[in-house]
């Protein structure tokens, strides 16, 4: 399922100049990542940034990572950009999807509320 979520965003907008900068670049990262968990297992993935590639004020993000157990997931970031018709309007997308092969739910430990019992399900 992939979730979209615009939002408006008001807080102040970042631009980056290095020194003896008269206008900004675009600036990326890659990076590769991996960890291990008990229900993921072993999880290589990696992430991405940018700043400046669309308009000099909008940032990119994207990560990936596929497991060992056939798990996956995706999420995306798209930040402060301004809408053409709109000098002031700027917005931002997130969105993600994934699948989780081993996905375990832990349910009724919680005295508190009725009808909780304590068990473990995996959901497949």
């Amino acid at each position: 399922m992939l979730l979209a979520v615009l939002s408006a965003n008001l807080s102040a907008q970042t631009i980056v100049l290095e020194q003896g900068e008269d206008e900004p670049e675009s600036r990326g990262l890659i990076l590769p990542y991996a960890f291990y968990t008990e229900s993921l297992e072993l999880a290589v993935g990696a992430g991405m940034g940018t700043s400046g590639n669309l308009q000099p004020q909008t940032k990119f993000f994207a990560t990936v990572f596929v497991t060992t157990n056939e798990s996956r997931a995706l999420f995306v970031s798209l930040l402060d950009y301004q809408v053409p018709f709109a000098k002031r309007i700027f917005v931002e997308f997130v969105g993600s999807t994934a699948q989780y092969t081993d996905q375990r739910v832990y349910t009724g430990f919680n005295s508190d509320f009725p009808g909780g019992t304590r068990r473990i399900e995996r959901l497949q």
